[in-house]
């Protein structure tokens, strides 16, 4: 699993790990074909996880560091988190608090699951070339578009702290987001 190194976090890495074995399950569990669960189990040669020996194990606590916007991941890691974390997924604007409701990767080789309206975003702006975190633009109708370590992400909805869900051309008047602004993290 080659996406899979130190640069991620814990949950960045979970978020690729689980949806790389949800696609390679799927196939195998229909393959399993008809018959009751205890059959389907051993065609497929997986035992009932309560007939397992020992005692089970939990997945941590997440605490409030898991749900704050590292904007030096990538545009599609920071997705993942803001769409795992719903409506959780947090940073800071202008020292308030700020959930990332919905946002877009700008990335290529994403392009065809990318609403159309966002197409003419893609590749507008260089591959980190500026400061994680730096507002490149406020587009008209759509949102800010914001660098990370990669390609860039469209932030589309948010909510900022003390005020109401806002999206688009809402979301750039709340935010009064200038060029070169900075996105920040929590110290």
């Amino acid at each position: 699993i080659g996406l899979l190194d130190n640069s991620h976090t814990l949950g960045d890495r979970m978020s690729i790990l689980t949806a790389e074995l949800m696609v390679e399950a799927m196939p195998l569990i229909e393959s399993a074909g008809q018959g009751s669960e205890p059959e389907r189990r051993a065609r497929l040669k997986v035992m009932n996880q309560s007939d397992r020996s020992g005692d089970a194990s939990y997945a941590r606590m997440l605490t409030k560091q898991d749900h704050q916007i590292d904007w030096s991941a990538s545009a599609l890691n920071i997705h993942r988190k803001v769409m795992a974390l719903y409506p959780n997924a947090v940073t800071l604007w202008n020292d308030k608090r700020l959930k990332l409701l919905h946002c877009e990767p700008l990335i290529d080789r994403l392009r065809e699951e990318l609403p159309a309206e966002v197409h003419p975003l893609i590749g507008r702006w260089p591959t980190g070339g500026h400061p994680a975190g730096t507002v490149l633009e406020s587009v008209k109708g759509l949102g800010v578009v914001v660098s990370t370590s990669g390609c860039p992400i469209l932030v589309r909805a948010a909510q900022l702290e003390g005020k109401g869900r806002s999206d688009g051309d809402s979301l750039i008047q709340q935010l009064n987001a200038a060029a070169e602004q900075q996105f920040s993290t929590f110290t």
